[in-house]
């Protein structure tokens, strides 16, 4: 029933009409990773000129994506239209809820860095939250491995994310708390 209940509720995600402020749900792994890449780029530019107006492009992407998904973010329409097509062999659909929770993510350290350096004299608090936001960012580029997601992957086997929250969560996270569920039967 849950895997039925999952199919269903990316069906009518893919299929049906979404709202401006909707986020994609199954979200291309492909393009997602396009993204992160691009976001690797930016904040090497950031760390390297300290161009406080290099912030805005990076803010404004997070805000975007995060609010509605690669619709208005021109790495988002990139990542969609133009790099995820032509790499369609290794097309992979993932959940998005996690997805959005990793922009919200990057929203907060965007913001963050963007914040310190304006209320700072000094670049390198900015550049410590620089850091660690092309860390996570590489991580999901390069290897394929989404903090973000991780992160939201724990908060609902802890329970902090529901079924009714995230749907299409079901297929990536049930099997992890199967086998939590057995390790605590066991032990």
């Amino acid at each position: 029933m849950t895997t039925a209940k999952t199919k269903k509720a990316a069906e009518a995600t893919v299929g049906g009409k979404q709202g401006f402020f909707s986020f994609p749900d199954p979200v291309n792994e492909v393009a997602a990773r396009a993204v992160a890449i691009g976001v690797v780029l930016q904040v090497v530019l950031l760390a390297m000129t300290h161009n406080r107006l290099l912030f805005i492009p990076l803010c404004y992407g997070f805000l975007a994506r995060v609010s509605s998904g690669p619709k208005i973010s021109p790495m988002g329409i990139i990542a969609t239209k133009l790099v995820a097509p032509r790499l369609s062999r290794y097309e992979k659909l993932v959940a998005g809820k996690p997805k959005r929770f990793a922009q919200a993510i990057g929203v907060i350290f965007s913001f963050g860095a963007a914040i310190l350096s304006v209320a700072f004299s000094s670049f390198t608090p900015a550049l410590v939250v620089l850091i660690a936001l092309g860390l996570a960012a590489s991580l999901e580029g390069f290897l394929g491995f989404c903090l973000g997601c991780k992160i939201f992957g724990i908060a609902f086997n802890l329970g902090l994310v529901n079924y009714d929250d995230c749907p299409t969560c079901v297929v990536n996270y049930t099997a992890l708390s199967a086998r939590k569920g057995l390790r605590e039967s066991v032990n």
